[in-house]
């Protein structure tokens, strides 16, 4: 399967990070083999996976070098005559203390001013949220959450700050940008699908086909609005589609065609009707 994660350069790059000289011309996936010279004088070849190298913390190295390391670490491991402890240090007198001023370092760090004290590992933390998205809200962290670096933040705050784009630790360079639309197009259907139980808003029966009420032929800003997409079976929607095939086709189009297959009035709210808070695009 094609990694979408990492380009060939910043694998090539990873290897040239660790001293040793890339002779592979591409990447496909993190369970390909890939050849290199290592960084040893001799420049000896070697094989190994990008798996290994990123993931597992493995630095590519020639038989040889692996070997000789593998030996080094055998005899740093061999016991040595058992010398005299030194003495522990007393433990501070006030811990709990201690550690509370410690989350509130953390707290400060990140402009923070606590409304709880630490109160053990498995009590969580009130704040009061800095961030702009929800105008100051209340919320909790959980220690371990913040000292292993989760922003004190409210969710729509994190969600907010979170990168994207080329910023994001996945960025592919390589993907073109039909690519990327193709994604976000499939990620509005899946989620159109789950919005509506994959239930047709007309027959009611299992449904697998979204249908955007406004056309994004003349809607394109409406593409990836989830409001403006409802369920309905293969077959209601090839029909809808045969009567409106430049993509052009509203609302009232739809209301229109849900009034003449059941005879009601359609209760699905107009997208245009939305607050411009109230919509929700998906990424």
């Amino acid at each position: 399967m094609p990694n979408t994660h990492f380009s060939t350069a910043a694998v090539i790059a990873e290897f040239r990070a660790h001293g040793a000289e890339p002779t592979f011309t591409s990447y496909t996936g993190p369970s390909q083999r890939l050849t290199f010279l290592c960084s040893c004088p001799d420049r000896r070849p070697g094989e190994t996976t990008f798996r290994a190298l990123h993931h597992q913390g493995v630095a590519p190295r020639c038989p040889e070098c692996r070997t000789l390391a593998r030996q080094g670490r055998m005899l740093g491991n061999r016991r040595t005559p058992s010398t005299p402890a030194a003495p522990k240090a007393a433990p501070p007198t006030d811990r709990d203390g201690v550690i509370a001023e410690k989350y509130r370092t953390l707290l400060a760090q990140h402009g923070v001013t606590p409304l709880s004290e630490y109160g053990g590992a498995r009590t969580p933390i009130i704040f009061m949220c800095p961030g702009r998205e929800c105008g100051g809200a209340r919320h909790s962290i959980m220690p371990a959450a913040l000292r292993n670096g989760q922003l004190p933040r409210c969710p729509s705050c994190q969600k907010a700050a979170r990168p994207r784009g080329a910023a994001h630790h996945r960025w592919n360079d390589e993907r073109s940008p039909e690519e990327r639309e193709n994604d976000r197009s499939k990620a509005w259907e899946v989620a159109v699908l789950r919005v509506h139980d994959m239930r047709c808003v007309i027959t009611g029966r299992i449904g697998r086909a979204p249908h955007h009420l406004y056309g994004h032929a003349a809607y394109p800003e409406f593409r990836l609005l989830l409001q403006n997409g409802v369920c309905l079976t293969r077959t209601l929607h090839d029909e809808f589609t045969a009567r409106h095939r430049d993509g052009r086709n509203t609302y009232d189009d739809f209301a229109t065609f849900y009034a003449e297959k059941t005879g009601r009035v359609c209760p699905i709210l107009d997208p245009m009707l939305l607050r411009i808070s109230e919509r929700v695009f998906v990424e």
